[in-house]
């Protein structure tokens, strides 16, 4: 941000716009507050954060510890980071806006945080919500990965869906949570601290997943069905009509098993589609569009920048490999 209008932005990040659109007068603020500043200040003000944890870090910490409780009623500004994030809800409910969607949590939720989701928290009216979190590098992650689960490219953190990094009626396990972060609590902020935390953790969340049973083969034979394109075009009423089976029984089944809707599921095999397409061809968007079945454009660029965090011009001059 320009040092001119540094001052600007931080004056009107606390203003309603009805209010920023009254002061766009000639006598308001002189030639001080611009049209063209105002403009600025507000756009910024309306994109998200982003957190970086060198930022946050103490001298010789790898990881932050933190316990919260949300005042604000009222949506407010996402932000993503560059870290990995583990937050779980002590007292609630409350809601947890992230990617676009108002979300409510309960006591007992815990919700694994990627540095692309954009997110945040607040209260409900007239109820108690608080929570803790644990942010470290995402570096972490990746050695964990790569140790625990090098078979698995969708473990834990790296889930597509937002949905199917929420692990929900765990309050029983609250007590084992705060134990494992025991050391991060009386303030030690280095890596042995952090692992005593993160492996159990993850022990409790995926046990969690495993104790749901073990998922039904035609469940798993219409996941797959769901990510081929061919079935991109006909979308996901064709695909559960085949399953031979009522659609509200399978969304229950799916979003029971898989934390997640048949629509989101292909939603998500949609955009990725896309991204690769984006990446190792020079088709025109609208023809991407088409093969992933969405014949509306503005829809497809809403989506897209919902799950990449970008539009599909700014991933193509990104990440092609042409």
């Amino acid at each position: 941000m320009e040092p001119r209008f540094r001052w600007q932005h931080d004056v009107l990040s606390r203003v309603p716009l009805e209010t920023l659109l009254c002061w766009l007068k000639p006598d308001r603020f002189g030639a001080v507050l611009s049209c063209r500043a105002l403009t600025f200040s507000y756009a910024a003000l309306m994109s998200p954060i982003h957190m970086r944890l060198a930022n946050a870090l103490q001298e010789g910490a790898c990881c932050t510890y933190a316990r919260h409780r949300f005042l604000q009623t009222k949506p407010h500004r996402v932000h993503d980071h560059d870290y990995y994030e583990v937050f779980w809800v002590e007292k609630g409910p409350g809601i947890h806006d992230i990617n676009g969607q108002h979300h409510e949590v309960v006591a007992g939720t815990v919700q694994l945080i990627r540095p692309s989701d954009r997110h945040s928290f607040y209260s409900l009216p007239g109820q108690v919500f608080e929570g803790t979190n644990v942010a470290f590098p995402a570096s972490v992650w990746r050695e964990l990965q790569r140790r625990y689960f090098p078979a698995d490219r969708e473990a834990m953190f790296d889930r597509p869906g937002w949905q199917s990094r929420e692990f929900t009626g765990l309050a029983a396990y609250i007590g084992d949570l705060r134990h494992a972060a025991s050391d991060l609590h009386a303030g030690r902020r280095d890596r042995l601290a952090l692992d005593r935390f993160l492996l159990p953790m993850l022990g409790i969340v995926a046990s969690r997943h495993e104790s749901s049973g073990t998922i039904p083969r035609w469940l798993r034979g219409l996941r797959q069905e769901l990510r081929q394109q061919v079935n991109f075009i006909s979308g996901v009423p064709d695909v559960i009509a085949r399953s031979s089976r009522c659609h509200p029984h399978v969304c229950r089944e799916y979003r029971r098993y898989y934390g997640k809707t048949p629509t989101e599921e292909m939603t998500e095999a949609r955009m990725r589609y896309a991204a690769q397409k984006l990446r190792t061809t020079d088709l025109e968007i609208l023809d991407i569009a088409l093969q992933v079945g969405l014949s509306n454009l503005g829809y497809f660029y809403r989506i897209f920048r919902e799950q990449h965090g970008c539009s599909p011009a700014a991933y193509r001059r990104e990440h092609s490999r042409i």
